[in-house]
């Protein structure tokens, strides 16, 4: 979808559009031959964040209006996969701590930072959609059972702990999980498909 971009537009701009789009297809799909009972959620990079938000937008009553849209209409997607997402926006200097991103990696993720949410703070106890991660961590319980996740990422992408993160608590949730790791892939490497590994992600996603 073509949602609104930062800096331009700040959080929670994006993931309202993603929102709307969401309930748009539940409410309109049928028109188009769609089945809104066998939705997939799907994105890649700053996409995978806003998947995973509309996911539990669907699972877990959240107080945002634009949320309670997605959780009203009683459809969660059938699977949802997150390609190398970056679900923790509003601590990105934890990379610095982990040593996992190298210096120009490090500015990227901080003009991520200060570009969609420059206002927010890390709230671990009341974590916004912005941190998608945070709030599968909490103690926040679902309404409705939250679907099966599919992840994939290379081991050379800075964001890959967000992945295994991911992967680790819905696994304590109880939660069908796949998380696929791609020997020495950069971040979004699946986009150049002349590479067998991109070839085999994309196929592991199909799966």
């Amino acid at each position: 979808i073509d949602y609104r971009l930062a800096p331009k537009w700040v959080y929670p701009a994006a993931i309202e559009d993603a929102c709307a789009a969401f309930t748009w297809v539940v409410e309109n799909g049928g028109a188009y031959g769609a089945d809104a009972q066998r939705i997939v959620v799907a994105g890649e990079s700053a996409g995978g964040n806003l998947a995973l938000g509309v996911t539990l937008a669907t699972c877990f009553e959240r107080p945002e209006s634009w949320a309670q849209s997605v959780f009203d209409t009683g459809v969660v997607p059938i699977a949802t996969l997150p390609a190398c997402p970056l679900l923790e926006v509003s601590s990105v200097d934890r990379y610095d701590a982990q040593g996992a991103a190298v210096h120009f990696e490090r500015g990227i993720l901080n003009d991520v930072r200060l570009s969609y949410a420059p206002y927010l703070q890390p709230h671990p106890e009341q974590p916004t959609l912005a941190d998608p991660l945070l709030i599968l961590e909490s103690d926040a319980r679902p309404r409705r059972p939250i679907p099966p996740m599919c992840t994939v990422v290379g081991t050379w992408d800075c964001l890959k702990a967000d992945s295994q993160r991911l992967d680790t608590v819905l696994s304590a949730r109880g939660v069908r999980s796949q998380a696929h790791y791609y020997s020495r892939g950069l971040h979004a490497f699946h986009a150049f498909v002349f590479l067998e590994s991109a070839r085999q992600c994309w196929r592991d996603q199909f799966e």
